[in-house]
């Protein structure tokens, strides 16, 4: 039998371990910087040689003291948006993209982004490639409450070789306001329309939806054909559970549930100890039991001998007696009553005793 303190003791245990496991998940989150915001956990989608490779990334807003020089100059206290590694994925292949970093400098203009690209396409050779690209030379056409017009050069590097320059031009319009719908929920967006141009050439535009909040909801790319070319859709705005985390709770559960097991047979194991034996019924001997109990006679007496009846005091009134003996001597009733051949009957304890001649 289990003792009940034990019992207790036990289910103490086991939801205190319980109660740890979800305390952890509510309230364990990544630590970060106090100059650091997370933007938000992105879903990516691009559309490369007829296969379209998807897979999500946390975005992360860093304000720094970083300078960072580009053939352009020199910018101090950089602000730096980041996206932590992730892997695209599809039936063609994947593409993994890591150390992806945009720098800004303090009006907010994109000064410099790199990031390392490990490209497995089926049909095509595996590659690893770090891009990088610098931008200068600013000039604002247009700004407007609906129309932003600017004019800027990139310069393009890979492997960290210089390979050319292209004079860009991006045409900016509002392109009016609405409730959008993504995984992350529903927000009230302003819709933005982005015409790309490269050295006076249209290559493309893009669709942006922005929450009141200045957070990206959606965008999509397109090429000067009209040709899909990339989706990032906001899936959460929480930021991922790290998975160190996750590793160290399950295994503190998995640890406490073990060390609850082993607590409750420990006690079941001390109680049968503890506990008298049990009595085995005869139907469960042994066959050898059985046969040496037919088989050996026992020597030693019987265990009780009755000697003589208890004296019993009879609450009955007197029989007169018509024999010699007017009281049993058995049970000391009075009226002993005479039978043949000689002998007396009680009428009480119904004893006969031969009678005195």
């Amino acid at each position: 039998m289990i003792n009940k303190g034990k019992a207790q003791k036990f289910f103490r245990i086991l939801i205190l371990v319980v109660f740890l496991s979800i305390f952890s998940f509510l309230f364990i989150t990544p630590v970060t910087s106090a100059n650091s915001e997370f933007l938000g956990q992105y879903q990516y989608t691009m559309y490369v040689v007829g296969y379209s490779f998807t897979g999500k990334t946390g975005r992360t807003l860093s304000e720094t003291t970083q300078s960072i020089s580009t053939t352009f100059g020199t910018y101090p206290d950089v602000t730096i948006i980041s996206n932590s590694d992730y892997k695209l994925s599809s039936s063609g292949g994947s593409i993994k993209i890591s150390n992806y970093k945009a720098y800004y400098d303090q009006d907010f203009n994109l000064r410099k982004s790199e990031s390392t690209w490990d490209v497995d396409i089926s049909g095509y050779y595996p590659e690893t490639d770090t891009f990088t690209y610098e931008y200068g030379d600013y000039v604002i056409l247009q700004n407007t409450p609906t129309v932003y017009e600017e004019t800027y050069t990139q310069r393009y590097y890979l492997n960290g070789y210089y390979e050319d320059s292209t004079a860009c031009r991006d045409y900016i319009t509002l392109d009016g306001t609405e409730f959008f719908t993504v995984v992350a929920g529903t927000f009230n967006c302003t819709r933005f329309k982005t015409m790309h141009y490269e050295d006076s050439s249209y290559v493309g535009y893009g669709m942006a939806w922005f929450a009141e909040s200045g957070t990206l909801i959606k965008q999509v790319e397109w090429d000067e054909n009209g040709y899909l070319l990339m989706t990032v859709t906001l899936v959460s705005t929480s930021p991922p559970f790290p998975t160190w985390a996750t590793v160290l709770i399950v295994l503190g559960a998995i640890g406490g549930t073990i060390l609850c097991i082993a607590l409750y047979v420990r006690s079941r194991r001390q109680n049968e100890i503890a506990s008298p034996e049990k009595k085995v019924s005869p139907m469960f001997k042994s066959p050898y039991e059985s046969i040496r109990s037919t088989t050996v006679r026992s020597t030693s007496p019987p265990p009780y001998k009755f000697t003589s009846p208890p004296t019993i005091k009879s609450t009955k009134p007197p029989i007169k007696s018509s024999g010699a003996f007017s009281d049993c001597p058995f049970c000391s009733g009075t009226g002993m009553i005479k039978s043949g051949y000689g002998f007396y009957s009680c009428p009480y304890c119904k004893m006969r005793r031969l009678g005195e001649q």
